[in-house]
């Protein structure tokens, strides 16, 4: 995996790019499947993931929550917009807490490069 790359673009928006050394599947998969999901986005220290759910299909649903130290936690919602095996996923969601709630929207498009950047 290589570092992440961060390009601010307009208004709050970025782009941030990031290669992996796994297969447009593999990476799809990680992105779209709860027991993946759970893995790479359930490993805060302090924190534990309550649920994970993904259908992954345009129109699906996502939910993923945490609990935290002191009775705190928190929640991202979102609806899956497009959803191309093994190519491109786009959702919108938001991040539900005590502090405050935020929307954001997503596009996440997986490309196979012929060598990697390592």
């Amino acid at each position: 995996m290589t570092a992440l790359k961060i390009d601010l673009v307009g208004d709050g928006a970025a782009i941030v790019t990031r290669h992996f050394a796994a297969s447009p599947e593999q990476v799809f998969r990680a992105h779209v499947e709860a027991e993946y999901i759970r893995q790479w986005m359930g490993g805060m220290e302090g924190w534990d993931m309550t649920h994970c759910e993904s259908d992954a299909r345009a129109g699906g649903v996502l939910r993923y929550g945490w609990a935290g130290p002191d009775g705190m936690s928190f929640e991202i919602t979102g609806e899956y917009e497009v959803v191309k095996p093994y190519s491109e996923i786009a959702m919108s969601n938001g991040c539900t807490s005590q502090r405050r709630p935020q929307t954001t929207a997503a596009i996440r498009r997986l490309k196979p490069k012929k060598a990697a950047p390592f």
